[in-house]
């Protein structure tokens, strides 16, 4: 599966996402939380410049080693 998503600057503050079938995960990030919960092979993630900068390097912190993600 590969997971689509953007991201752009603003406040990104932590937040317990819930999924059924597979309980809690807190992040700053939703996407992050879809990673944790989909497990998808590989994520795209659609950036404006100042958020390629500014919060990607932060997301990319969010996100388990070795998570295959390809910034847009």
């Amino acid at each position: 599966m590969k997971l689509l998503t953007f991201l752009g600057v603003g406040t990104y503050n932590e937040t317990v996402y819930y999924m059924d079938s597979h309980g809690e995960y807190p992040s700053r990030f939703a996407p992050a939380a879809s990673w944790y919960f989909l497990h998808p092979d590989e994520m795209f993630v659609f950036l404006t410049e100042d958020a390629s900068s500014q919060i990607y390097p932060q997301f990319l912190n969010a996100l388990p080693s070795g998570a295959k993600v390809s910034p847009i």
